[in-house]
């Protein structure tokens, strides 16, 4: 199994260019061109955390590191005041009640329990919620956002810069910038599959059709549809879980493309594992745990982005416009996980039942409750727009072996 390894600080004053140009010969085998070639490095989380000095016996202080788990650890905790403000408006019957910081919101819903919310297939269509959306409440631009229910069981969370407080400012920086740059690699070299998910992309053609003026809708150089990475169970098979087509059924070059893209993905799994950490440890262990009883190691290992991963299962979403829908298919009572990059406008985060929309830009971190939650976004408009979503399918969960 391959190392995670720390770096340097990366030389910010010489990036790659970007865009880059659609190769002459697309189907060429010439990957390992430097201008197709992806980075696939992988760096350690642990090695860029913030020191913490702490008093000694002799009265000085010693430097230790602060654990990734502990990365986002009370972000969102309340003061003895506000908790106080909290239960003030709960005995007062309010309907929610909310902290608005300076750089966080933490909100309560009093009328929503998790446990009475239950998953299902029917959605709100498309242009129903697009025209509810445009009444729900935008949370504001470069602030956090937790949602909480009636008992203080988190519902959703946003990180709204959570690559710059995981790794640094620079180093934040650097992976989001790169990732992006390495997506875009892949996505003008390998087409994307079609979307067959006709909950989640029902309107794709209709999406394609409307964004048709811009660059990556149309012509030789469009690309919008899926990539899956990982596990998954075969529809209609009773098997153990098996990689997905594109790890096992593209092409030489395309592979390899999509298996070094895989790699550089330690780092995002990283920054979302932390993420994870800080706002449910307990279900986070749970995903831990499952994984490693997975049976079949060889595929297991196949589908790892790193030592100790929690994610059976990713896909990646290029140019995609995202329609109503819950995760019904997801780990029962568990949590998608979802970033983008890119160069966008718009496309909001919305959750139904909250009555929220959130920004969803790049360097930020979404996490949802979303086998019992609608969500969707809201239409885009930009250079492009890539979105890695992170899951662990409730089918995969139940045939561990």
């Amino acid at each position: 199994m391959h190392e995670l390894k720390s770096c340097n600080k990366p030389d910010m004053s010489k990036p790659p260019p970007y865009p880059f140009c659609m190769p002459q010969i697309r189907l060429s085998a010439q990957f390992t061109r430097p201008d197709l070639r992806i980075d696939k490095e992988q760096f350690c989380l642990k090695d860029y955390a913030p020191p913490i000095n702490k008093p000694v016996a002799s009265g000085k202080t010693k430097s230790t590191f602060l654990h990734p788990d502990k990365l986002f650890s009370g972000f969102f905790d309340l003061s003895n005041k506000e908790k106080a403000n909290l239960e003030e408006a709960r005995k007062n019957g309010q309907n929610s009640w909310r902290f608005d910081g300076r750089d966080k919101v933490v909100e309560v819903f009093f009328k929503i329990s998790l446990a009475d919310l239950k998953s299902g297939t029917t959605a709100t269509p498309m242009e129903a919620a697009l025209q509810m959306a445009e009444e729900f409440e935008e949370i504001p631009a470069n602030k956090s956002y937790l949602a909480l229910d009636c008992h203080g069981v988190p519902l959703v969370v946003l990180y709204a810069d959570a690559y710059k407080r995981a790794w640094g400012s620079d180093m934040g920086a650097y992976i989001v910038k790169t990732t992006t740059e390495n997506i875009d690699r892949l996505a003008r070299f390998v087409q994307p599959s079609k979307p067959k998910d006709r909950r989640r992309h029902s309107n794709y053609f209709n999406w394609i059709r409307e964004s048709s003026p811009q660059p990556w809708a149309t012509g030789v150089g469009a690309r919008s549809g899926l990539y899956y990475f990982g596990i998954w169970r075969e529809t209609g098979q009773n098997t153990l879980a098996v990689l997905t087509s594109d790890m096992e059924h593209r092409k030489s070059y395309a592979q390899a493309m999509i298996r070094a893209l895989q790699l550089w993905c330690a780092n995002i799994t990283q920054t979302i594992d932390a993420c994870f950490a800080g706002v449910d440890i307990r279900t986070r262990d749970e995903y831990r745990d499952a994984y490693n009883r997975i049976a079949d190691i060889g595929t297991k290992e196949a589908s790892q982005t790193m030592p100790n991963d929690i994610f059976p299962f990713r896909a990646l979403l290029i140019n995609l416009l995202t329609e109503p829908h819950m995760d019904h298919k997801d780990w029962a009572n568990g949590w998608a996980w979802l970033t983008p990059f890119g160069q966008f406008e718009q496309g909001l985060m919305c959750i139904s039942l909250l009555k929220r929309k959130l920004n969803f830009q790049p360097g930020s971190v979404f996490g949802i409750q979303g086998d019992r939650l609608e969500h969707f976004t809201t239409k885009w408009n930009g250079t492009n727009r890539y979105c890695w979503v992170f899951s662990f399918h409730q089918t995969v969960r139940e045939k561990m072996g």
